[in-house]
C-alpha cells in the first residue's frame, strides 16, 4: 500500500491548564474523522471534523454528561440515544433517578423493522419481564397483542380496557325503523318470538354471546332499533288511551 493513500496519526495528549484533560485520539486524514477517549469517561468514533455539515457528525459516542450515562448513535441526518438518568428530569421531563430514556434526535421517525418477513404473523416484537412475559407483543402482519402473545385481531387485550372515549366507525344506523315501509311487528309476534326463541328478534342469544362475544358497533345498533321499536308501540298505546279516553267521556255524557 502506498504512503500517500493513507495518513494516520496516533497520538496521546495530555493537557494542563488549571485542569487535567488525558485523551487517547486516532485521526485518518483520508477519511476526515477521528476517534476519542477522554478523562471524563468520553469516548466518540467516526467524528467527522465537519459537523455542521448535513449528514455529519458522531456516528457512535459514548458520554457521561453531569451525573447521567448516555450513548448516541447517528450523524447529522438523526440520532438515536440512550440515557440512564442521574437525577429527576434528565434528558425527559418525568424521569426519575435510574430511568432508562431512549429518545430520537434531528429525525421526525423511529422505525422497528422485522427484516426479510413477510408478514405473515410469524415475527414478532415481545416487550415484558421475568414474570408478565407477554405484556406487549407485536406480530409483523400488524396485529398488536396486549396481554396476549398471539392476537387474533389487529388488537386483542386479555383484560380490561380503560378510556375516557371510544369511537367505532358505522356503516349505518337505526333510523330506518321510523321509515313509513318499515314493518312493525306487532307485539303478539314479539311474544311469539321470546316464548319460541328465548330472546328478541335480530338480538343474538345468550349462548352466541358466550361463544362469539359482541361488536359493540352493532350491538348498539341493534338495540337502538328495539327502543326505536319500542317507542312506536309507546305512541300506538298512547293514540289507544287516548281514543279510549274520548269514548269514556262520550258515554258518560250519554248517561
Amino acid at each position: 500500500m502506498k504512503k500517500e493513500n493513507l495518513l494516520l496519526v496516533f497520538t496521546i495528549i495530555i493537557v494542563n491548564m488549571g485542569f487535567s484533560q488525558t485523551y487517547f485520539n486516532t485521526t485518518a486524514s483520508s477519511v476526515n474523522s477521528s476517534n476519542n477517549i477522554t478523562h471524563f469517561g468520553s469516548l466518540s468514533l467516526g467524528t467527522i471534523y465537519n459537523a455542521s455539515a448535513a449528514g455529519e457528525g458522531r456516528l457512535i459516542e459514548l458520554y457521561k454528561p453531569s451525573g447521567h450515562i448516555s450513548m448516541r448513535i447517528g450523524n447529522g441526518f438523526g440520532k438515536l440515544s440512550f440515557a440512564i438518568a442521574g437525577a429527576n428530569g434528565a434528558f425527559f421531563p418525568t424521569a426519575s433517578t435510574g430511568n432508562i430514556i431512549i429518545r430520537k434526535q434531528a429525525t421526525n421517525k423511529v422505525i422497528f423493522s422485522l427484516n426479510n418477513t413477510t408478514g405473515d404473523g410469524n415475527h414478532s416484537f415481545v416487550f415484558g419481564d421475568d414474570v408478565n412475559r407477554n405484556t406487549l407483543t407485536i406480530l409483523n402482519n400488524g396485529r398488536v397483542g396486549i396481554g396476549t402473545s398471539s392476537p387474533d385481531n389487529e388488537l386483542a387485550v386479555k383484560g380490561t380496557i380503560h378510556a375516557q372515549k371510544v369511537k367505532v366507525d358505522l356503516n349505518g344506523w337505526s333510523d330506518f325503523v321510523f321509515n313509513k315501509t318499515y314493518k312493525l311487528p306487532t307485539l303478539q309476534e314479539v311474544e311469539r318470538h321470546i316464548k319460541e326463541k328465548g330472546h328478541l328478534k335480530d338480538i343474538p342469544s345468550e349462548k352466541e354471546v358466550v361463544k362469539n362475544g359482541i361488536d359493540l358497533g352493532e350491538m348498539n345498533a341493534k338495540l337502538l332499533q328495539k327502543i326505536e321499536e319500542l317507542m312506536l308501540y309507546t305512541i300506538q298505546q298512547q293514540k289507544q288511551i287516548e281514543n279510549l279516553q274520548k269514548e269514556i267521556k262520550k258515554l258518560r255524557k250519554r248517561n
